[in-house]
């Protein structure tokens, strides 16, 4: 499952810095389009994680 930024935030209820620390752990994968520092970014959810946030990931999307 691939989701934006704040629906990250908003589904795992953190902060922006804390999903950058994810990243940097390769706790979460980041997904970056383009090669410019204002690039797109979306992030990789594991399957353990979909799992565990399915419903809030359903009503994030509709």
């Amino acid at each position: 499952m691939v989701l934006t930024v704040p629906q990250t935030l908003k589904l795992l209820q953190i902060s922006r810095t804390t999903l950058y620390r994810m990243f940097a752990s390769g706790e979460l994968t980041k997904i970056k389009f383009g090669d410019s520092q204002r690039s797109t970014i979306r992030v990789e959810l594991s399957e353990e994680l979909e799992k565990k946030y399915e419903k809030q990931i359903q009503a994030l999307i509709i």
